[in-house]
């Protein structure tokens, strides 16, 4: 009785097996995915994303509109599913003043992420310039209800901007001390409580707190201005004078200098 194979059959089974090794090693190269090959060492798509963003997040930061939303666009079209992007192109086109498209790039955000809470801050700034206060207000409040948000003193003094936008200084005073209780050196938001106290009539507060601003930054000449003008309706006029003086010479040229002229101008007239 014959057993196992003749040598004929062992030597072309031997060729077979070997030909199947040399197809299994030229798989890879020959057919990949979608039959391409893939070169691991080119970077992927989504890397190539992340880099339009981080660029696109540079030139944003560094007030670069326009080539910043090319930036983030060719990030969103390498991967379209990152929240972060299309917010980033919002922000873009909100620095540029295209608030339509901006609100249609937030929504894009939040239908990929609801729980983005930076789109809620853009959200309402592009509401609070297109007019829509309540709106706005009801966005920054957003902010304040999630435990994730970390600036509160941000979405505060947003809040205060738009309740001044709106013409309720009241309100507004209210939620710029709200940023300040919780960020002492929240410099815009000391300004912004400056001008509210002023408003209202309320002098000698405003005074202090233009000159807490000026401590911070020194070289403001709108601060300045605002500075000399209630030392002027306070009767202090040698304040007065120092304040717009300092405007005229650090600042020619410019709407305060000319406004400070001014100033100056009829203090001489009144014999100050």
């Amino acid at each position: 009785m014959r057993t196992g194979f003749s040598t004929a059959a062992r030597q072309g089974a031997a060729t077979l097996a070997a030909l199947l090794l040399l197809l299994l090693a030229a798989w890879p190269a020959t057919m990949g995915c979608g039959g391409k090959k893939v070169d691991p060492s080119e970077p992927s798509q989504a890397e190539l994303a992340i880099t339009e963003y981080q660029q696109g997040t540079m030139l944003l930061n560094n007030g670069h509109y326009e080539e910043a939303l090319g930036a983030l666009r060719r990030a969103v079209a390498l991967d379209g599913n990152k929240a972060i992007y299309h917010g980033s192109v919002a922000l873009a086109l909100f620095r540029l003043q295209r608030f339509d498209e901006a609100m249609a790039a937030v929504d894009r955000a939040l239908e990929l992420n609801p729980d983005y809470i930076e789109a809620y801050n853009i959200r309402g700034m592009i509401y609070n310039e297109q007019g829509e206060y309540l709106q706005a207000m009801s966005s920054f409040r957003r902010l304040l209800e999630s435990p994730a948000y970390g600036k509160p003193w941000v979405a505060h003094y947003n809040l205060g901007f738009a309740a001044a936008s709106a013409g309720n200084d009241e309100e507004a005073l209210f939620y710029y001390t709200r940023a300040l209780e919780q960020k002492d050196d929240y410099v815009q938001a000391r300004h912004q409580r400056g001008l509210m106290l002023e408003r209202l009539g309320r002098e000698a507060e405003a005074i202090r707190e233009y000159g807490l601003v000026l401590d911070a930054v020194p070289e403001s000449s709108e601060v300045h201005f605002s500075l000399g003008r209630l030392y002027f309706r306070a009767g202090r006029a040698t304040d007065a004078r120092v304040e717009f003086e300092w405007v005229m010479r650090y600042a020619p040229g410019t709407d305060y200098s000319a406004r400070a002229a001014r100033y100056l101008n009829m203090m001489e007239q009144a014999g100050h």
